[in-house]
């Protein structure tokens, strides 16, 4: 239970796009490692990894999706503008978090193999480095999720629009040098489902 005085995180997972690049359907509701749908999968990694809220953005087929929750203790947010992309769902994920919120720990949910120690690690750097700096998650130098954002880019996060997210504002020169990256040696957390 978090206290007054205890960083407040939020865990957002962004379930609300179409899978135009999946054949057969909604790649989210497809099975994983162990029969689980991807996007529970990923909830799961989340809601594991201790944070204070998960909050679970949904748009295509947001009762199917929704189902495939049942019993987890996730906020369901449906993304009205979901059909402009990335950057519209993970506006509406933002706003629906709580005010205490002093950072989001942000992942598509399209990752097979996310598991709570990813996210927890993630999490636990975001406050080693008194929640002031991202954390980004790394396997051999190249990307992935969940992304630690920090709060004081909620105004920003919540004006996304379209298809691109938070790496443009990650770019910018000022937050570009607050970003830290963090090595997890494992190539899971950048492999979604259309590439492997």
């Amino acid at each position: 239970m978090t206290d007054a005085y205890s960083p407040y995180l939020t865990g957002i997972v962004l379930a609300a796009g179409f899978s135009r690049r999946h054949a057969g359907g909604n790649k989210l509701l497809s099975a994983g490692p162990g029969g689980k749908s991807l996007v529970r999968i990923a909830v799961e990694a989340l809601c594991g990894a201790g944070l204070d809220e998960v909050i679970v953005v949904t748009g295509h087929e947001s009762g199917a999706v929704e189902a495939a929750l049942g019993g987890l203790p996730v906020r369901l947010v449906w993304a009205e503008r979901h059909a402009g992309g990335m950057g519209a769902s993970l506006s509406e994920g933002v706003r629906a978090a709580g005010v205490r919120c002093v950072g989001f720990l942000v992942t598509p949910a399209d990752l097979p193999g996310l598991r709570r120690e990813h996210a927890a690690a993630v999490a636990r750097r975001f406050l080693e480095l008194g929640c002031r700096s991202h954390v980004v998650p790394t396997a051999g130098g190249e990307r992935g999720h969940p992304v630690a954002l920090g709060a004081w880019l909620r105004p920003a996060l919540e004006a996304l629009d379209g298809d691109v997210g938070a790496r443009g504002l990650l770019a910018l020169p000022g937050e570009a040098a607050r970003c830290v990256p963090l090595e997890l040696g494992d190539s899971a957390i950048a492999r979604d489902r259309d590439v492997g």
